[in-house]
């Protein structure tokens, strides 16, 4: 299990259970979790951070499998708790993703995978960017900035 700080959008573990459960997530993932309050960790199961990634990136399956870059049938695998991530570097980066995800305003976060192939450089696509091997909070952030315009003018039709 990967640790994650119990921030932002999710200040109890009801609020978490009703994003993932909510008739806009993509599945009902059944979900084991304790929330403290207060600059307290826990453990949230890696398969339970995976479904949130997806379910607030809106991203379809072969877009999550492209960013942690492996196979479909392991993005399967991993949700319905058959295997776990065994790279470091992959559960970093769900952490990561996990804990970013809870400071960006869920209505944004949605399109990342609707604009997934739109340039933010002339050679980076967000999904391109998501897929780095070199994520952090603040790459992570600049792909906000970059999108946020987009995101902004999609939302005010």
């Amino acid at each position: 299990h990967a640790n994650a700080t119990a921030t932002g959008n999710f200040p109890d573990q009801m609020d978490f259970l009703a994003a993932l459960s909510s008739p806009d997530a993509k599945r009902s993932t059944p979900v084991v979790i304790r929330i403290t309050r207060e600059n307290n960790t826990q453990c949230i199961p890696i398969h339970s951070q995976i479904a949130f990634i997806e379910t607030r990136l809106g991203l379809n399956i072969t877009q999550l499998a492209d960013v942690f870059g492996v196979s479909r049938p392991q993005i399967y695998k991993w949700l319905k708790q058959e295997a776990q991530p065994q790279n470091s570097g992959t559960n970093q980066k769900i952490e990561l993703l996990s804990r970013w995800l809870q400071t960006i305003p869920e209505m944004h976060t949605t399109y990342f995978g609707k604009l997934g192939k739109r340039y933010i450089t002339p050679t980076e696509t967000v999904l391109s960017a998501l897929s780095s091997n070199n994520l952090s909070l603040t790459s992570l952030n600049e792909l906000y900035s970059a999108i946020r315009p987009t995101i902004e003018a999609l939302l005010a039709k």
